[in-house]
């Protein structure tokens, strides 16, 4: 994300800034859409269309995994995370390349 901030802006400190305030975003979506479970249908799919720009980084923390009593969860939902996160950093780079291909360079 980093480079496609980076392809986009220029100067360190305002790629630095956007590339922070991405991450606060990636996750603070999770609790937002929580909290207006019960709100307006608005807002909710507001919400899960911001999901489709700002990736869900609470799907890929598997902290509880050490301390996790039940049993690991299926293989197919790590496979699933596993596919998502591979095709979200495809994107980026394809994006990053996209946009550093277009600028000059010299």
């Amino acid at each position: 994300v980093i480079a496609l901030f980076s392809g986009l802006v220029r100067g360190g400190f305002s790629v630095l800034l956007l590339t922070v305030a991405y991450y606060l975003i990636c996750n603070g979506l999770p609790a937002a859409m929580e909290f207006f479970k019960s709100g307006s249908t608005v807002s909710r799919h507001l919400l899960t269309a911001l999901t489709f720009f700002f990736p869900n980084f609470d799907r890929w923390d598997y902290k509880g995994l050490v301390i996790l009593v039940d049993g690991l969860p299926p293989l197919s939902g790590l496979l699933l995370d596993t596919l998502y996160i591979v095709l979200y950093c495809a994107l980026a780079l394809v994006l990053a390349a996209k946009i550093y291909n277009a600028r000059d360079i010299k």
